[in-house]
């Protein structure tokens, strides 16, 4: 059970969920972003050191989930290889680079 902050830290958690969800939508659903990427990893950052240090993760919060429905004005496509994320790649390549010898 989470534990609930005092008033101030509640509200700016609060807030920062809010607004990090607004600009989420911006850029995922209407790809229309009004702030920039470095602006959204601030606020993002600053969400989770609060709900870290508090212990109060609100059930809508942005650090619970990942990215947003794809946009319906994008084409699908069939990739011939998988589409793995750079970390992905990196681990699978470290991990293939240690067998080989």
């Amino acid at each position: 059970m989470a534990t609930i902050p005092r008033d101030e830290v509640r509200k700016e958690i609060e807030n920062l969920v809010r607004d990090l969800n607004y600009h989420g939508y911006r850029y995922y659903v209407l790809d229309a972003p009004v702030i920039s990427d470095q602006e959204y990893d601030v606020l993002y950052r600053r969400l989770k050191e609060l709900e870290e240090r508090h212990h109060y993760v609100l059930p809508d919060s942005p650090t619970q989930r990942v990215g947003a429905p794809p946009v319906d004005k994008f084409k699908k496509v069939s990739h011939t290889q998988p589409m793995l994320s750079s970390t992905t790649h990196s681990l699978t390549a470290n991990w293939k680079n240690s067998i080989a010898g």
